[in-house]
């Protein structure tokens, strides 16, 4: 829709320069036309833009991503991770129960989607294939492979599809620059013409700033470089170090990396959108949340703060485990107090 109200004032700005140079040996029936055609452009271009605000909001889809990235996040954790608990099955079934209520608050209450239709585990693209089935559980070399390894391919492939898009953004901001420069230069009749080439670079400058690549290109490349570390450090430990905790590391490392890179796309791409403030609230609360409670660093954090040791048990522990637990405290404090002394 931006790229059609975009579109549509450069065609009211060529319209009205055309009105105003319309050669009188045309038929007047053209100039008639332009002029009709300049007076709907305005009219289609607002009923677009509220169409818009009213149907697509533009936060939308950045609560929908953070919760589909949170349900990534707690999947593979329960098919790592939680491995060996007891309880993981009534976790997954918290932690998604609790998701799926933060995206409805986060889209006031209106959560029309439609209907998931197509096989699962989806693919993460169209036309992109793994090899994962999806569904159970994962060794340290398959977590590598379906998980590190495709995220850090994936975000390579990104970062140079960005870049290769932001430097051609920015030889054609230069040419429309050059081009308005030459045509005020030109004089006469080319100058009215500065007006078109101004209203280009603009619409310009505008998808560059809505396109926010800088930010994502630097946020792609920090997730490259962390990705990276973790990658070189399961592939330097032996086999016999490749221990169950080692690779329970490895998970919790590469999912802190990759879901506070989600954090900062989403705080960058709703500064980008200049959502309203009350959006904006709704987006940090799904996103915030989430943060406080799955993540002891922000992605300001190197990877060696990262493969410090975590707080794994407070995963896994459901709340009849930690009752367990604490019965069997307290039995154990009861005994040693009535053990005699000396």
């Amino acid at each position: 829709l931006r790229i059609w109200i975009a579109v549509i004032s450069l065609l009211a700005t060529l319209f009205a320069l055309l009105t105003t140079t319309y050669p009188e040996s045309y038929p007047a029936v053209g100039l008639s036309i332009i002029r009709i055609l300049l007076i709907i452009l305005p009219i289609v271009a607002s009923i677009i833009a509220a169409f818009g605000n009213k149907f697509f909001p533009g936060s939308d889809w950045l609560i929908l991503r953070a919760g589909a990235e949170q349900v990534l996040k707690e999947i593979y954790q329960y098919r790592t991770i939680l491995q060996r608990s007891a309880g993981r099955r009534r976790w997954l079934e918290e932690r998604l129960r609790e998701i799926q209520r933060q995206v409805y608050n986060g889209l006031n209450g209106e959560m029309t989607l439609q209907p998931f239709t197509s096989s699962l585990p989806p693919a993460y693209e169209s036309g992109y294939i793994r090899d994962d089935p999806g569904f159970n559980d994962l060794t340290s070399e398959e977590y590598y492979k379906y998980r590190l390894k495709d995220q850090l391919d994936w975000h390579i492939k990104k970062v140079n599809l960005h870049q290769r898009e932001r430097i051609r953004l920015q030889i054609l901001i230069l040419l429309s620059g050059g081009i308005g420069s030459f045509l005020a230069a030109m004089g006469g009749g080319f100058s009215i013409w500065v007006a078109l080439a101004t209203a280009f670079t603009t619409a310009l400058l505008g998808w560059q700033e809505l396109r926010n690549l800088d930010m994502t290109v630097r946020n792609y490349s920090k997730v490259i470089v962390e990705l990276t570390a973790i990658s070189d450090r399961w592939h330097n430990l032996e086999n016999n170090e490749r221990t169950k905790k080692e690779y329970n590391l490895m998970v919790q490392a590469a999912e802190t990396v990759m879901w506070n890179q989600n954090v900062e796309y989403l705080k960058s791409m709703q500064e980008a959108l200049e959502t309203s403030k009350e959006e904006g609230d709704l987006i940090s609360q799904t996103m915030g949340q989430a943060v406080t409670e799955d993540t002891s660093e922000t992605s300001e954090g190197s990877v060696s703060e990262l493969f410090a040791p975590v707080p794994i048990v407070e995963i896994t522990e459901t709340k009849e485990i930690k009752e367990t637990k604490e019965t069997r405290e307290i039995k154990e404090t009861k005994t040693e107090e009535s053990r005699p002394a000396g």
